[in-house]
């Protein structure tokens, strides 16, 4: 039977000692400064302290890799699309040939938009390192706890922490009707993009009805349990902060207070080509 619990790691790290409510502050710090920088460095150093953090928690390379690589189609997309279509572009660094029916001399490839683009890249990449950096690096129970713990309403907390006991679910499913289809003699991995299409696509059904069995299963557990949602209950574990949580508040306080004045007063992380 497939675990119900997401990945976590294991070994031990400054980061999965910080108190949840700590990490919690970090991914909201992270998301809302993205929007704050609309300047490509400024983007791409947060980038890269998003990514010295998913490394000192020892989310390894690996996982890292096949994100980027995973998102490689989309991020030509993105550049292309800004790259010929941003309003901000002033230099042409190429455009299509005027013999080009329809698009010939209208058309044209600015260096503003590529770096206005390359610019947004780092701001979808930092969230998606951040969010499983926060949640990999903290037990289930705590990452709900800690919700609980900020104010969040019991039954969103209770909802999201299931959410996340669903994600190894579905993936072992994914990987048990595809190991069933290879059984059968259904060579997946010989196959061009093109026919992968159907195959996947018949994944679906199974993988749909899965889902809500385990969830009218959960549903019919939590009803036998009298599950109200009241937030008025004790729980098994809990936690205080310490000094490096202060610390590092105070720090993440800073930084975000920061970073929204001297970009309202100084311009800070304005857009520069």
């Amino acid at each position: 039977m497939p675990s119900m619990y997401i990945e976590r790691i294991s070994r031990p790290s400054l980061f999965s000692r910080l108190d949840v409510r700590v990490k919690l502050f970090i991914m909201f710090l992270a998301s809302t400064l993205i929007f704050v920088w609309e300047s490509v460095i400024y983007q791409c150093a947060m980038f890269l302290v998003a990514l010295g953090l998913a490394l000192s928690a020892h989310i390894g390379p690996r996982y890292i890799r096949r994100l980027v690589i995973t998102m490689i189609p989309f991020m030509l997309l993105v550049l292309l699309i800004h790259g010929l279509f941003n309003p901000q572009g002033q230099r042409v660094i190429a455009s299509v040939p005027e013999w080009v029916p329809l698009l010939g001399g209208r058309v044209s490839l600015y260096w503003e938009g590529l770096v206005f683009g390359g610019m947004v890249l780092f701001r979808i990449l930092t969230p998606l390192l951040v969010l499983p950096l926060v949640v990999m690096t903290t037990d289930v129970n705590d990452l709900m706890l800690g919700l609980v713990k900020i104010r969040v309403p019991y039954k969103v907390a209770y909802v999201f922490s299931v959410g996340l006991r669903f994600v190894p679910f579905i993936f072992s499913e994914i990987s048990t009707i595809t190991e069933a289809q290879r059984l059968r003699g259904l060579a997946i991995e010989k196959m061009g993009f093109i026919k992968r299409i159907p195959v996947f696509a018949s994944l679906a059904v199974p993988l749909i009805l899965g889902a809500l069995v385990k969830a009218q299963t959960l549903e019919i557990a939590l009803q036998s349990k009298a599950f109200s949602g009241s937030a008025q209950r004790t729980f098994t574990n809990d936690f205080r902060m310490r000094r490096i949580d202060y610390l590092a508040l105070a720090s993440g306080v800073v930084l975000f207070f920061g970073a929204i004045l001297t970009r309202v007063l100084l311009n800070w992380g304005a857009f520069v080509s």
